[in-house]
């Protein structure tokens, strides 16, 4: 049977997502008219409006990607240089009627300006995606802007430019993305020959809702716990402690405010209004939308990586030093699976911290100091020494070195997120 829905104006919202009051259903033929509550509804869940978002970008065909001439004169030849144009996909959420569809456009470097305009057509002429609802007739048009751009992992707003839609009806939920095989760590993901194409969910603005961030919260839970359960199931002794369980010396709750650390801004955390709540949050809604993929496409061959930001030779050193752990031996996988790189993580605080123990043994007033020491201030030595290395701690007052502003910023940072209590039953 036909209906007709109309739909009164008051608006009741979940979470994000916003449902009408009510629907008064009409049948064209006669029949009885219906009044359905918002009860009758089931509320748009955003976990699965993700899925669904993910699901199409894995299904759908292949990206792009071609060479064009530049507007822009190279150095050397004093010619127009050749450069690379690549395909991109959204999966983007009508707030209004649930529904979730793709779109694509084409971008280069030149397109991935700060608020700017992502062109969705080859000749830059007008950045719209031209959307037609047919039932209904109109022309509906989409632009994309750059909040702030970081290749698949770019906070790109969607906006109407319906004089009639209100601010905030479409929202990006996921994107596909071309990336050089050189920088993904699993044989798996390198589908192409060159690029290959890779689904995730960048933070936005939009998706900064309580749902996602407790998904991520529940996340790293469950992974910091799997990953002590593991080291503890393998009878991981401490290096630092001897006689000891590595997993008795440390607090689990230390590694998860570590790795949001790790993740957030030292200037922008330390300046924010709120204790850095927002910005710690980010790093949780990553992680609820993405889970085991959250830092999976964030790779370096030869830098920090991972969820820890572990370097190449300290995870390799470790691997060696704790074999009974059975750590993932490719030091590049090992990094970003989220379950090893956190047992990893443990494990290098132990094996950094028992080098900061020795040298402080070597003298009365070192031992003197670390015996005085609060928990809450060897939790401020192991995030000093993580970030910058045991030469950080003075041997004969335990005291942390003030001489490297960064690891000065990086424990005034952990100080602010550990006072947020995020982890606190």
């Amino acid at each position: 049977m036909s209906v007709v829905f109309f739909t009164v104006t008051r608006i009741y919202s979940f979470g994000q997502i916003s449902l009408p009051e009510r629907v008064i259903e009409v049948s064209r033929f006669g029949g009885e008219t219906k009044i359905l509550s918002k009860e009758d509804f089931e509320p748009l869940n955003i976990l699965e409006k993700i899925s669904e978002g993910i699901e199409l970008l894995e299904n759908s065909s292949p990206l792009k990607t071609e060479q064009y001439v530049s507007d822009n004169i190279c150095f050397k030849t004093k010619k127009n240089y050749r450069a690379l144009r690549k395909e991109i996909s959204f999966a983007i959420l009508d707030k209004k009627t649930g529904e979730v569809f793709e779109k694509r456009c084409w971008f280069s470097k030149e397109d991935a300006i700060e608020n700017t305009i992502i062109s969705s057509g080859l000749s830059q002429v007008e950045n719209i995606f031209g959307l037609k609802n047919e039932e209904q007739e109109i022309n509906e048009e989409l632009a994309l802007a750059v909040n702030w751009w970081n290749n698949h992992n770019s906070d790109i707003e969607v906006r109407s430019l319906n004089p009639e839609d209100k601010p905030g009806g479409y929202i990006m939920i996921a994107n596909k993305f071309p990336m050089l095989n050189q920088y993904l760590a699993y044989p798996q993901d390198k589908t192409g020959k060159k690029y290959s194409d890779i689904v995730y969910i960048p933070y936005s603005g939009a998706l900064h809702i309580p749902e996602l961030i407790e998904e991520g919260r529940r996340f790293l839970n469950q992974s910091v716990d799997r990953a002590f359960t593991e080291l503890s199931a393998a009878k991981i002794e401490s290096v630092a402690y001897p006689g000891r369980l590595v997993v008795d010396t440390i607090k689990p709750d230390f590694i998860k405010n570590i790795f949001l650390t790790e993740q957030t801004d030292t200037s922008l955390l330390l300046s924010a209004g709120d204790g850095g709540l927002k910005l710690a949050e980010r790093v949780l809604v990553r992680l609820g939308a993405n889970k085991e993929k959250a830092y999976r496409y964030t790779y370096s061959s030869t830098g920090a990586l991972g969820l820890g930001q572990i370097m190449p030779a300290t995870y390799a050193s470790i691997v060696r030093l704790y074999s009974k752990a059975q750590l993932i031996k490719d030091v590049n996988i090992g990094r970003v699976d989220i379950v090893n790189g956190i047992k990893a993580t443990v494990l290098v605080f132990d094996d950094h911290f028992a080098t900061v123990i020795e040298k402080l043994s070597k003298t009365a007033s070192g031992r003197a100091a670390l015996s005085r020491k609060k928990p809450e201030e060897i939790e401020e030595m192991r995030a000093a020494v993580y970030n910058g290395g045991p030469g950080k701690i003075s041997s004969q007052t335990a005291a942390i070195s003030s001489a490297v502003a960064e690891t000065v910023g990086f424990v005034a940072k952990f100080r602010r997120i550990r006072a947020l209590n995020l982890f606190v039953d």
